[in-house]
């Protein structure tokens, strides 16, 4: 991130506080605009459950729109990963849940080949998958060794 950069910053709402520190250290930096989009898995698994079949591959025209004029912007690009707990979509229909592609956007590929933004996805140690990664270990053993890995 340089100054004088808008930041778009993409994470899921349990990410706030780290969220909140990555703003700061931005705008200390002299980012001109954080703009957090925080993706919410869960509104996605209930998309997916209730949503007219028909209207699962909609994406409202400013989430491509947000992400071409960071582009044409040169602004930089922040994701915290995970965003997505293991087993969120588990009994969805694989069709269904695969129609809606968010957070992921199509225009994603051509702002990355125009290499128009400075990207970094932030790996981040979640409880949920620290459970995957050591079954049968505690919420804070299996955190402890997963962020010492």
């Amino acid at each position: 991130m340089q100054p004088g950069q808008q930041v778009l910053l993409i994470a899921a709402p349990d990410a706030a506080p780290l969220v909140r520190a990555i703003a700061g250290a931005a705008y200390a930096r002299g980012a001109t605009f954080v703009d957090t989009w925080y993706f919410d898995a869960q509104v996605k698994r209930l998309r997916a459950q209730h949503a007219a079949e028909d209207t699962l591959e909609f994406v409202p025209s400013w989430y491509p729109t947000r992400l071409l004029e960071l582009g044409a912007a040169h602004g930089s690009r922040i994701s915290l990963s995970p965003n997505t707990p293991p087993g969120l979509l588990d009994g969805i229909d694989p069709g269904l849940a695969g129609r809606d592609q968010l957070p992921s956007l199509k225009e994603h590929f051509p702002v990355i080949n125009a290499k128009t933004t400075n990207w970094l996805v932030v790996p981040w140690a979640v409880p949920a998958w620290a459970r995957v990664v050591h079954p049968g270990l505690g919420d804070a053993e299996a955190m402890a060794r997963l962020e010492e890995q």
